[in-house]
């Protein structure tokens, strides 16, 4: 006889949260200020830049990289979802733990020079 899974006893997984970008922070635009789920950190939106991102557009983030641009209703389904399930809260902390910070004034001065600037992520306690 199959045993029934416990999808308690699954280990956790971690998924895209939606994030509201706020303002770029680099003149080549890599790097945007988003606000997710409460929490304002630097993201990585390198990898959906040919997407025309915008101040104000809505994008689902994994570790600190924005994947993928959506819509504001989708972003709002997935926040009621993410409280519904009871993992608003730990979407909270997982955004927490990451982010891309530039090291001094390197950002201006690279970006000045048409350098990608030197950045570092951050590993927070707890990621």
């Amino acid at each position: 006889m199959i045993a029934l899974l416990d999808m308690f006893a699954l280990p956790a997984m971690c998924l895209a949260i939606p994030g509201k970008i706020e303002e770029f922070i680099d003149a080549e635009r890599h790097f945007a200020r988003a606000a997710i789920s409460g929490v304002k950190r630097q993201i990585n939106v390198d990898l959906i830049k040919e997407q025309g991102l915008e101040v104000g557009d809505w994008v689902l983030i994994h570790v600190g990289f924005a994947m993928g641009k959506i819509s504001e209703e989708h972003a709002m389904e997935q926040l009621a979802m993410l409280a519904i399930l009871g993992e608003a809260e730990q979407s909270r902390k997982e955004a927490e733990g990451y982010s891309f910070e530039f090291s001094g004034s390197a950002s201006s001065s690279a970006a000045d020079a048409g350098r990608k600037p030197d950045i570092q992520p951050q590993n927070k306690p707890g990621a």
